[in-house]
């Protein structure tokens, strides 16, 4: 009998049935497809992955150009990456900051819900970009949370994020807060790290405008305009400087004339009223009062915020004594709360058109929103800002001594000299101006002489003027001569037009003459017109 594990009769065999040629080869033949499947499937994700990163490279570099059409064309690139990959954090991160920037510089219609929408899906993917932790910063200070916006800034960076996006941000919110000098720095340190971003000088620069330095704000534009030539708010700033400044020409008109030729697509709202705002100031600047209302008027028909056309509206006004010039700067300072220059732009132009009151509730309003402010001194300590803010004091005393208060003047001043800041010499300037006004000639020359060096190296045109005349009044014409020959030279320097540096030459020579002094009064016509040539 055969054995139980024999079959067929024959001697023991393996249960398993032997794999045949055919059958190992099909299986060689299916992990191969399998392996192939798998490679491809890499091999595309990979090259899918390198797409999105170079459509996002390519976003990235229209957004640094930084105008309306460029961060449309921007969004266009995201909107590719996000159609292929709709949860790609990168790609809504910076969708979220094209967006905003849309919302908030450009005003553009339906850009607030967009980013807010972007921004909430770049969160749900985790997004750990700049722009995410930024755009999110950015928001808070869109709702007026600046401390709350400041805070989030301090988390991350305390956590090690030192970007040159959240730089920018916490400068703007130090900006709200009034914290001007903080602001300054970080605007600062974000254009030094990343300087190919034309928005950290432009938010400088703008800074600098709202401060009235002019020459450092045109410096600022100047870099950014080396970024791109053609930045249109940039350009925009550059002739706003150039008006204030009181330097007019052509090219200014046609540089206005260019950019508002552009169509929708390139000119937001607020781009379009900044250059009609410019236009305002160059009507301005050249007499046309009427001219000047009506610009204002347009630029604010495009986008009733823009804080600098109610500025040139408001010093048209007051050219003309209208009492709607008060109500126009105190319009303008709402809009932009923490720029000194409509508060004491607008209380020197209001005290010479004689509405000492006017000037006075302008200064209140710059106390009020300054008061609170506080600022570290070298020892850590915390001090009141408003106490070393010498350009708040000079203004309160002038405003103060237009309004008879000579007292309350001089206590203003000698606060302004307290400071020990840049306003230092023109403090010294004021208190010696409002004593040669009360024939107290002595005084007025003891605080003169503090900035009329007589090299001619003082820093004050104004001053040398003012001891001109105290000489004059002490019938010393020769040196008297002197000073007045200081403040041209000084005055021509820092830009004066040539017809008045003419009329000041005349002023002196008609002093001469009334003295009697003509050979004098040759010699000051042929030296003075030789300095201005």
């Amino acid at each position: 009998m055969a054995a139980a594990g024999d079959v067929n009769g024959g001697g023991r065999q393996d249960w398993r049935k032997r794999e045949s040629f055919p059958s190992a080869l099909l299986q060689v033949a299916v992990v191969g497809v399998l392996l192939a499947g798998a490679v491809a499937f890499f091999v595309q994700r990979a090259h899918a992955r390198h797409a999105a990163n170079e459509k996002l490279k390519e976003a990235r570099a229209f957004a640094l150009k930084d105008n309306p059409g460029d961060l449309r064309r921007a969004l266009v690139l995201t909107g590719e990456v996000l159609q292929v990959d709709d949860a790609h954090a990168d790609a809504l991160a910076l969708t979220a900051d094209l967006h905003t920037e849309l919302w908030l510089a450009h005003h553009e219609a339906g850009a607030e819900a967009k980013a807010k929408e972007a921004l909430q899906k770049a969160v749900a993917a985790n997004a750990r970009s700049e722009e995410r932790f930024a755009t999110e910063a950015l928001h808070r200070l869109a709702a007026g949370d600046a401390a709350g916006a400041e805070a989030y800034v301090d988390e991350l960076r305390q956590k090690g994020a030192n970007s040159a996006r959240l730089l920018y941000v916490a400068g703007l919110a130090h900006q709200q807060l009034g914290r001007l000098a903080l602001a300054r720095e970080a605007f600062r340190r974000a254009h030094d790290q990343a300087w190919r971003d034309p928005r950290y000088s432009l938010a400088m620069a703008e800074l600098f405008l709202e401060e009235d330095q002019h020459l450092r704000a045109a410096e600022m534009l100047g870099n950014t305009l080396k970024a791109n030539g053609d930045h249109l708010r940039a350009r925009m700033d550059l002739a706003l400087v150039s008006a204030w400044r009181g330097v007019v020409s052509p090219q200014l008109h046609d540089a206005v004339q260019d950019v508002l030729r552009r169509d929708a697509t390139e000119l937001s709202p607020p781009l379009r009223a900044r250059a009609h705002t410019v236009r305002a100031e160059l009507a301005l600047a050249g007499g046309n009062v009427e001219e000047a209302i009506a610009a204002a008027d347009e630029a604010l028909r495009h986008d009733a915020e823009e804080p600098y056309a109610l500025y040139a509206k408001a010093r048209a006004l007051a050219s003309r004594k209208d009492a709607g010039a008060a109500q126009a700067f105190m319009a303008a300072v709402a809009r932009r709360r923490t720029a000194p220059v409509l508060y004491f732009g607008g209380a020197t132009t209001l005290v010479r058109a004689g509405d000492v009151e006017g000037a006075r509730s302008l200064l209140d309003g710059y106390e009020a929103t300054f008061r609170d402010v506080k600022l570290a001194t070298t020892t850590g300590e915390q001090e009141a800002y408003l106490e070393r803010d010498d350009r708040y004091w000079l203004a309160r005393g002038d405003v103060l001594r237009e309004a008879g208060d000579l007292e309350g003047a001089l206590g203003a001043y000698d606060k302004a000299i307290a400071a020990k800041s840049l306003n230092q010499p023109r403090a010294h300037y004021a208190k010696g101006v409002l004593f040669l006004g009360r024939k107290e000639y002595a005084k007025a020359k003891e605080s003169l002489s503090l900035v009329t060096p007589q090299d001619g190296s003082g820093t004050v045109p104004e001053a040398y003027y003012a001891m001109g005349e105290l000489l004059f009044d002490e019938k010393d014409y020769a040196t008297g001569c002197q000073n007045f020959a200081f403040a041209l030279t000084r005055l021509r320097a820092q830009g004066m037009p040539r017809p008045r540096l003419d009329e000041l030459i005349a002023d002196v020579d008609r002093r001469l003459v009334a003295a009697d002094q003509k050979p004098l009064s040759e010699l000051w016509r042929k030296e003075a017109t030789a300095l201005i040539r």
